[in-house]
C-alpha cells in the first residue's frame, strides 16, 4: 500500500483517467458486497488508493490539518471491509459518492477523539465544599451500583473479545499493531524499528485490524 505522496504522483501521470478508476472500484466493491471475497477487497483497496488519498488529503486539509491522511485512509478501508456488504450501486460512479461520505465521517470521528476535556488539578479543588445531592437516596444509589456493575461486565466482555482476536494474529501483526495502536507510533517509526518498508507496515496493520474485526464479530455471536 503506497503513501499519499506516491498516489499523488500516480495521479499526475499523463493519460491517467480517474473516472475509469472509480468505475472499476464500483464494480469491485459490488462484487465484494455479493461474495465477500478478500482478494476482491484487496484489489479494490489498491485500485481505490489514488482516490482515497486525494479525498483524505482534501478533507484533512479543510477540517483538521493535524490528522494523518494515511491513518484516515486506513480507517476508511476498515469501515469498507466491515460495512461494504451493504453497497448497492445504481450508477458507475456510486463508489465515489458512497466512500466519500464514509471518509468524511471517519475524519469527523478522529477529530472528536483528539479533543480532550480540560484537566483539573488538586489546587483547583482546594477549598471546594462537596455537598451531597438531595436526590441521592438509597434507590438512586442502588441504581448507580447496578449500572456500574453492568458497565463493568460489558467492558470485561469487550476486553475478552479483543484479547481473543488479538491472540489470533501473527507475531508480526501483533508487533505492528501494538506499536501503532498502543504506543502511538506512526507508520514510518514502526517501519524503521522493524526494518520494513512503510507501505508494508500499513498493509500488515490493515490486515491485522481487518482480521480482528472479523474475529471479534464471530466471537461475539458465539458467546
Amino acid at each position: 500500500m503506497r503513501t499519499t505522496q506516491e498516489y499523488v504522483q500516480v495521479a499526475a501521470i499523463p493519460g491517467y483517467d480517474p473516472r475509469q478508476e472509480i468505475h472499476r472500484c464500483t464494480d469491485l466493491l459490488a462484487r465484494y458486497a455479493c461474495g465477500g471475497e478478500k482478494q476482491v477487497f484487496d484489489e479494490m483497496a489498491e485500485t481505490a488508493g489514488p482516490f482515497l488519498h486525494r479525498r483524505a488529503s482534501l478533507e484533512v486539509g479543510r477540517l483538521s490539518p493535524d490528522l494523518d491522511p494515511d491513518e484516515v485512509v486506513q480507517e476508511t478501508l476498515l469501515n469498507l471491509y466491515r460495512y461494504g456488504k451493504g453497497f448497492r450501486p445504481r450508477v458507475p460512479y456510486a463508489f465515489s459518492t458512497w466512500v466519500s461520505r464514509i471518509l468524511r465521517n471517519v475524519v469527523l470521528r478522529m477529530m472528536k477523539k483528539k479533543r480532550r476535556a480540560p484537566t483539573i488539578s488538586l489546587q483547583d479543588l482546594a477549598g471546594l465544599e462537596i455537598v451531597d445531592s438531595p436526590r441521592s437516596g438509597p434507590l438512586r444509589q442502588a441504581l448507580e451500583v447496578e449500572q456500574r456493575s453492568e458497565l463493568g461486565r460489558d467492558y470485561c466482555t469487550l476486553l475478552q473479545l479483543y484479547l481473543g482476536s488479538y491472540r489470533g494474529l501473527t507475531d508480526l501483526q501483533q508487533s505492528v499493531l501494538d506499536r501503532v495502536a498502543m504506543q502511538g507510533k506512526n507508520y514510518r517509526e514502526v517501519a524503521e524499528c522493524l526494518g520494513m518498508r512503510v507501505d508494508a507496515v500499513k498493509m500488515v496493520a490493515f490486515r491485522a485490524r481487518r482480521r480482528m474485526a472479523s474475529d471479534m464479530a464471530k466471537l461475539s455471536l458465539a458467546s
